[in-house]
């Protein structure tokens, strides 16, 4: 196994390849630029709202958040007669956006809870519930941790707590690394969570940072795409993160890593609208705000197989597919799906082992009812985040197409790539308005490609994307 990281304009990604050689998890790491989710901000009381049960607030930079009342009262300790007992309009309040999938709507307010909440490599910070009943902060230590680290451990981090009045979890990863780095890694993660209130402050972790910190356990390496972010990187670890400093090296293939372990054929073959089975069936994802449907199909199977055999081979190999997707592409919340009915008791058994087995690799626990009459069975997966389909798929800037965000992403991401070529002149970006009007409202974007580039950043509108560098009498074309 391996894990490949790829840094971006306004979004970082990592992925890991498992033993097989084939891309197992994607993961993203995103600015605040691109995305609000996990962003801390210091936000104003704009309303309570007793009708609606919600409290309404100002994020500044990100726009209007909203606060349900299970949240809100957080905030108090006992009984709450009323929302007002809650928070009170003009109070400046420490809120964090969750990864609500409603975050893609545009004009929605975000979902936001006072209980904010940083993950590091080796520490958990997170902002006091007024339930806690404790005013001065709580250390928790993992049972993983040798007695005389987990000691020294809490005689040094518990007047932090006391201190800061923030909770800290001290993780099992802790136990590779020297007292110094978790007590720093504690001390960085307290700050931005204890400082004062001040209205309109945002705080997000560094992209490396994110991308770091996701990476497991092990001594499998960690390749990066370009020796730039690799640079980094180093420093970073050799900062912060010691446990991984000997893991990191360039990935053979630079910048078209992605391309070369399958990321990118993996990627569109999961957002596709039919996911073929190696037997000729294929099966369908399609989520709703309710939950996601997966429908199980007998496509080209007949062709080759009797029916009964074709319906095992493929309710089987579609189990195999699920447990994929689920993890690949971070699938949460109620999964319904929908196999290919079959009558024999050991064929469902069978299924059910499949999957079973399947879904216990995976790290997110899935939960699973039977297999209904009708060839139903539910799934249950906790959400992480938002789901790749939902990041990629939602708001359409084209019919039938990815939605804004994803399609700037990618221009930007290929215009990183031309940019960086010997060739001189300007770097030229052309994409439908809907990308454009993305792009024009987030020029630290436009600016950050320009550092990277060294030149000139020229977005346009057209009816089809590419990426040029133009200059007199010659011009060097990337078309998406």
């Amino acid at each position: 196994m391996r894990t490949i990281i790829e840094a971006g304009i306004g979004r970082w990604r990592s992925a890991v390849i498992d033993q097989d050689g084939f891309p197992a998890r994607l993961t993203f790491h995103d600015s605040n630029t691109v995305s609000p989710i996990g962003s801390i901000v210091d936000a104003r009381v704009r309303q309570v709202n007793a009708r609606l049960d919600m409290v309404f607030l100002d994020l500044g930079p990100l726009g209007e958040g909203v606060m349900n009342r299970r949240r809100a009262r957080q905030r108090v300790k006992g009984a709450v007669k009323r929302l007002s007992d809650c928070a009170h309009e003009g109070e400046c309040l420490r809120v964090q956006v969750l990864s609500d999938p409603g975050v893609l709507e545009t004009g929605k307010a975000l979902s936001v809870t006072p209980r904010a909440r940083l993950v590091g490599r080796y520490v958990v910070a997170e902002c006091l519930s007024a339930r806690d009943g404790n005013s001065t902060g709580k250390l928790s230590l993992s049972n993983d941790l040798p007695p005389k680290r987990a000691r020294a451990l809490d005689a040094a981090l518990s007047p932090l707590t006391a201190q800061a009045g923030v909770n800290l979890i001290v993780r099992s990863r802790a136990a590779s690394v020297d007292d110094a780095f978790v007590i720093m890694e504690a001390e960085r993660l307290t700050k931005p969570l204890s400082a004062p209130l001040e209205t309109g402050t945002l705080y997000s972790p560094a992209l490396i940072d994110l991308a770091l910190t996701a990476v497991e356990d092990g001594d499998v390496p960690v390749q990066f795409a370009d020796r730039a972010s690799l640079t980094q990187a180093r420093t970073v670890t050799a900062d912060r993160y010691p446990d991984l400093s000997a893991r990191l090296d360039i990935h053979p293939a630079g910048m078209a890593a992605f391309e070369e372990d399958g990321v990118e054929d993996a990627l569109q073959e999961a957002l596709a609208d039919r996911i073929v089975l190696p037997s000729g069936g294929w099966l369908s994802i399609h989520e709703t705000p309710a939950l996601t449907a997966i429908d199980v199909n007998m496509g080209a199977a007949l062709a080759a197989h009797g029916p009964q055999e074709a319906i095992r081979r493929v309710n089987l190999e579609a189990a195999l597919a699920i447990a994929h997707h689920l993890d690949f592409q971070d699938i949460g919340g109620l999964i319904v799906t929908d196999f290919i009915d079959m009558r024999a008791k050991d064929a469902v058994a069978d299924l059910t082992a499949t999957l079973d087995a399947a879904l216990g690799e995976h790290k997110t626990p899935v939960e699973r009812t039977g297999l209904s009459r009708f060839g139903l069975m539910e799934l249950r997966r906790a959400r992480s985040g938002l789901s790749l389909r939902q990041r990629l798929l939602t708001r359409p800037a084209t019919p039938g197409g990815p939605n804004a965000a994803a399609q700037a992403l990618s221009l930007l991401q290929q215009a990183q790539r031309l940019g960086r070529q010997a060739q001189p002149g300007t770097l030229t970006m052309a994409a439908p308005e809907a990308v454009t009007a993305w792009l024009d409202a987030r020029p630290e974007l436009i600016r950050a490609l320009e550092q990277d580039s060294l030149r000139q950043v020229v977005v346009k509108t057209a009816d089809t994307v590419s990426v040029t560098i133009q200059e007199t009498g010659r011009t060097g074309t990337v078309t998406a």
